[in-house]
């Protein structure tokens, strides 16, 4: 059950994948954005299909107060464009601080400015991705928590 994460940005899309369990995101790649800043639809298709991808979970660039810009409707665009056109589940995912999560990160583990650009997208994607496997497992009921349910205890 392999998912893909994605971190829209203006000019690029950071792209991380779980393992084949599902338990662990790593970042993948970057994709620059189309001409005229449309998304990588076929690049994005490819690696669905080169990674045998369950389904895609986008970033949802929701303001600190809860509304929704404009990055928020590009991100709902792109979402629903990826589900058409690959006929994959979708699902959005706040990805509030996330960016500021994965610079801190890089400039912790002593990246350069002119490496970090691409880098941070890639691991913020893995952020968002993460963010959202450990939510599945949360949810998930346990057989464990199923029998002792039955059981009465």
């Amino acid at each position: 059950m392999r998912w893909m994460g994605i971190d829209i940005g203006q000019r690029r899309y950071g792209v991380a994948v779980s393992d084949e369990a599902g338990g662990i995101a790593y970042p993948l790649t970057t994709l620059s954005a189309e001409k005229g800043g449309a998304p990588p639809i076929q690049a994005l298709a490819k690696l669905v299909a080169e990674k045998s991808v369950v389904g895609i979970v986008v970033g949802l660039p929701t303001r600190m107060d809860g509304r929704h810009g404009p990055e928020a409707r590009k991100a709902e665009f792109v979402a629903e464009q990826l589900r058409v056109d690959l006929g994959k589940p979708v699902e959005l995912w706040d990805e509030r601080l996330t960016t500021a999560e994965a610079e801190r990160l890089l400039v912790m583990a002593g990246v350069r400015r002119k490496k970090r650009r691409g880098a941070t997208d890639r691991i913020a994607a893995a952020i968002i991705l993460q963010s959202f496997l450990d939510r599945q497992k949360v949810d998930a009921p346990t057989d464990l928590g199923t029998k002792a349910w039955e059981d009465g205890q």
